[in-house]
């Protein structure tokens, strides 16, 4: 419609011969041609189109399309007209995307010098004052909202840009929400007087106050402001619509997962251009399917292979990133990779971003100077580097070749089978799969290990994404792990690259390779646990495509030099006190096990270990009538008192682990009643024993903190779902009286010989070992918030985007004055969420708190 030509039908080169066109007033296009203006009764009529969609399950849409005839004759426009240019969106960000939009608009058609859409006769003044009314008119108001006042397009420009750029600080610039505003300006609104004056500030021009109004809420009638001559409409950038993407993430194919996101990544080590206005950055989410990833699996120690992305990988995260962020070369250059260290590695449990930074020296504006990069991932706002080093451009870098058979002869030793190699890895703790199987045959000798390289099938396709192929590259590695204790007469010691001095890059990795492997030559003996090698990987020609100069490794300890004491140590006489003590005590003193034989002795009589496990370590808290309180006690007469009966002992015996609270059935049942009461928030009077406790009204998040109240004071680790399974008070008290009971008899305590002396537990401590008592009850608080201090403000984001994380939200779909409920949060995931809270601030609030604080803004301020 637009260039007045209709296209032709699709697939309509061989019509359908049981349909005679010609006896209908159907017409199949056949050949592009063009669109004569139709003419009824002798006069010219706009052309008209119809559009239909038919859906896959059924639906159908249709829409005619008339075509526009401009109709506007030039109006009459003040010299230094003003005029109120607003925009609104849903959200703050599309808010600032429409700004952006509208900016490229004006910059664009200022290159053009005239707005599309228009007469030709229509521009000047009379384009600025079209652009202001079709932004009033003919856009919807949404709640947030940002107007300017201007009298010309460059100024609005120049007030856009500064927008965009974060600046709130600006000359007849309104920025404003409509929620918080909304019933105010309602009743404002209906007001005859407000009304009247609107109208007196139309007539004055006091266009900054209509717009302060209407940023905040006021529901405005533009045409007010033109009387009976309206502006022609222009074509400007419609709604910037949130581009989210809501596909289920299936695990691709491993081998051709590059290839099927090839359209979307700028590279599959570089995923995105993430740079901001002062960092040049680029970002990467890995799903740990990705076959550098999944096939590449090492045992940290705790005797569970992990996931990992392998630590050459990074030299082409790297080199990609580099290459990226440079200028087209004039003349030939190599890059090289200079002082790079190796930090934390890359564990891939599920979905993680890793981010790399460019740093130059703003300065100099040499194509030479380095780059300096770093490579990252952040957790919780906590910085883990894995990589970092300098980037540089060698123009005057030769190429190397290396005599293959020469090598292979100098080396007098091999072709050793490769299946040893993985088995001498296996045992280091690093397991490989498929992707990793590239070592073909070994040679090995006089100082020097040369391997053979081939790439996987299947694997062909993604050499054109690289330079530094994962597979090739850390094969390579694997290779000099295996050679390093050939080299230094060490056996199954495993090796983790720290460091390199430099690599330079000829060519790329091919689908099949050879390497060398030396000893560097700068440092032919060990440097403490580090070993540095040289590496070379040519093809098979002998030409150097890659080398590695200085390439250090460091020692892991031992996974399997564990050793766990668990051996039962002789038994000792335990001091049981029935001696009455304050309902809770201050102190309690314990013995050290410094000078304790049985402990000393056999820890000598043992090879020195990597580490020592602790199987187990639980403190004993005070209990009231332990089972050893039945035994026949004397009196004990304690501060000129005599008590027949202990109220409050400690006791321990060998055959009780933990000192076990005893009570009948009906303490438990009223101290459950009393429980549930404050729970609900009702007087324990008002609990039936018998009355289940759905009908009661307790639901999942209060039976969660209910539950953890009711462990907590027994001791006990049972289940929210108990409240189910048995449904009462009475229920579950019969229930709690078994569980208590059970314990008290099961768990057994070897007592280590602690002292030659009884343990004294009433004996009182001096102030420096109340401090450490102290200490140690503080060590099992919740952990302190130890942050920065937060501004209402702050807080609110924050719990914005944690609970928009919750509910698989956008943060700026999650509105602080909406109740929880009404965004959808549930009992389940209110408990979840309330954990992270919890975690996050040192806290330790309960999971209901969401129903006494509903909203963002009100529990942000609790």
């Amino acid at each position: 419609m637009k260039h007045q030509q209709i296209v032709p039908s699709l697939h309509s080169k061989k019509l359908n011969p049981y349909i005679d066109f010609q006896k209908t007033p159907f017409v199949v296009n056949q050949e592009l041609r063009e669109w004569e203006q139709p003419v009824i009764n002798g006069k010219k009529v706009p052309r008209i189109a119809g559009i239909s969609a038919f859906g896959a399950g059924g639906s159908n849409a249709h829409i005619i399309v008339q075509e526009h005839e401009p109709t506007a004759k030039p109006i009459i426009i003040e010299q230094n007209v003003e005029v109120i240019m607003p925009l609104s969106a849903r959200t703050s960000e599309q808010l600032k995307q429409k700004a952006l939009e509208l900016l490229k608009f004006i910059d664009d058609a200022g290159n053009k010098n005239q707005t599309p859409h228009l007469p030709a006769e229509i521009n000047g003044k009379s384009r600025l004052v079209s652009m202001a009314y079709t932004l009033q008119v003919g856009r919807e108001a949404m709640e947030e909202r940002v107007g300017f006042v201007v009298t010309a397009l460059d100024q609005l420009a120049e007030k856009l840009q500064a927008y965009i750029l974060g600046d709130t600080d600006i000359e007849n610039m309104c920025i404003g929400e409509t929620k918080a505003n909304k019933g105010l300006l309602a009743s404002i609104s209906a007001d005859a007087d407000f009304d009247d004056t609107l109208n007196k500030w139309i007539n004055s021009k006091k266009l900054l106050k209509i717009l302060e109004f209407w940023v905040n809420g006021l529901d405005f009638d533009w045409n007010k402001m033109y009387g009976g001559v309206k502006p022609p409409f222009v074509s400007l950038p419609a709604y910037p619509f949130a581009r989210e993407r809501y596909w289920i993430d299936l695990p691709n194919n491993e081998y051709t997962e590059a290839t099927q996101q090839h359209s979307t990544m700028l590279h599959p080590l570089l995923h995105a251009n993430t740079s901001y206005l002062n960092q040049q950055r680029y970002s990467s989410t890995f799903s740990g399917q990705e076959f550098f990833i999944d096939h590449n699996q090492v045992n940290l120690g705790n005797g569970l292979a992990q996931k990992m992305v392998p630590a050459v990988a990074f030299l082409e995260m790297a080199r990609a990133a580099i290459e990226q962020a440079s200028p087209i070369k004039q003349k030939p250059a190599v890059l090289e990779l200079h002082h790079l260290k190796w930090g934390q590695p890359a564990t891939v449990n599920d979905s993680k971003q890793i981010n790399i930074d460019l740093f130059t020296d703003s300065a100099n504006d040499d194509a030479a100077s380095p780059v300096d990069f770093e490579i990252f991932s952040q957790e919780n706002d906590i910085e883990t580097v894995h990589c970092l080093g300098q980037a540089v451009f060698n123009y005057q870098a030769s190429a190397v070749k290396i005599d293959i058979d020469q090598a292979i002869k100098q080396i007098a030793q091999g072709p050793f089978d490769a299946a040893d190699l993985y088995g001498t890895l296996n045992k280091m703790g690093f397991s490989f799969g498929p992707s990793y199987q590239c070592v073909k045959a070994i040679y090995k000798g006089n100082g020097m290990l040369m391997a053979e390289l081939s790439l996987p099938s299947g694997l062909e396709k993604s050499l054109r994404e690289y330079m530094l192929h994962p597979g090739i590259m850390n094969c390579a590695v694997l290779a000099s792990i295996g050679f390093i204790p050939a080299a230094i007469g060490q056996q199954n010691h495993a090796w983790w690259p720290v460091a390199l001095k430099s690599l330079t890059m000829h060519a790329a990795c091919g689908q099949e390779m050879f390497i060398l492997v030396s000893l560097s030559a700068q440092d032919q003996q060990t440097e403490g646990d580090n070993i540095r090698l040289n590496v070379d990987l040519c093809d098979k020609q002998g030409n150097v495509c890659i080398q590695l100069r200085d390439f250090s490794f460091q020692q892991l300890l031992p996974v399997d030099n564990t050793v766990a004491f668990t051996e039962t140590l002789p038994a000792a006489n335990v001091h049981i006190s029935a001696q009455t003590t304050i309902d809770k005590p201050q102190s309690i003193k314990l013995t050290g096990l410094h000078d304790v034989p049985s402990v000393t002795d056999h820890a000598a009589a043992t090879y020195k270990p990597r580490a020592v496990q602790l199987v187990n370590s639980q403190a004993a808290p005070a209990i009231a009538n332990p089972k050893a309180a039945k035994q026949n006690v004397p009196p004990v007469a304690t501060n000129g008192q005599t008590f027949n009966a202990p109220e409050k002992t400690f006791a321990m015996s060998e055959n009780q682990q933990e000192p076990v609270l005893v009570h009948t059935k009906a303490q438990l049942q009223e101290h459950l009643r009393i429980s549930l009461a404050e729970a609900l928030y009702m007087a324990p009077t008002e609990i039936d024993i018998d009355r289940s406790f759905v009908d009661l009204g307790l639901d999942s998040i209060i039976g969660v903190e209910w539950i953890k109240a009711i462990n907590k004071k027994y001791g006990l680790d049972i289940s929210a779902t108990k409240v189910y399974d048995y449904s009462t008070i009475k229920a579950l008290a019969l229930f709690l009286e078994k569980e208590i009971e059970n314990r008290s008899d099961s768990n057994v305590l070897s007592v280590n010989k602690i002292s030659s002396s009884s343990a004294a537990f009433n004996e009182p401590m001096n102030g420096s070992q109340e401090t450490k008592a102290a200490s140690n009850h503080t060590n099992n608080a919740p952990p302190q918030y130890a942050g920065p201090v937060l501004a209402p403000r702050q807080i609110q984001d924050q719990l914005r985007t944690s609970l928009a994380e919750a509910l698989y939200l956008q943060p700026s779909e999650i509105e602080a004055d909406k109740s929880f409920v009404d965004l959808g949060l549930d009992s389940i995931i209110g408990v979840e969420w309330i954990k992270v809270i919890n975690k996050t601030y040192g806290l330790d609030i309960s999971a209901t708190k969401v129903y006494d604080y509903s909203t963002i803004k009100t529990l942000a301020s609790f």
